[in-house]
């Protein structure tokens, strides 16, 4: 399984690049032979990158916890 992930200077966000480039990542990563599955692991809080993922064609499949500064946080699971 292949992952897509991006982070973005706050003077590019919402501006189009995220989707771009994920929707890129997630072209690359099928021309892969042994890719089959390609998932997105975002903060339940994201909105953004969130509408991001479904628009890459992404569905939520479930949510998880992943430590993170210290600090145990929510996470959504989307893939493809």
């Amino acid at each position: 399984m292949y992952e897509i992930g991006y982070l973005f200077n706050r003077n590019f966000r919402a501006k189009g690049y995220a989707t771009e480039a994920a929707s890129a990542c997630k072209r690359y990563c099928f021309d892969v032979p042994e890719c089959r599955v390609v998932c997105s692991i975002i903060r339940d809080n994201n909105i953004p990158s969130q509408k991001v993922a479904v628009k890459n064609g992404m569905k939520k499949i479930g949510e998880t916890i992943k430590d993170g500064y210290k600090l145990k946080m929510l996470h959504c699971i989307y893939r493809s």
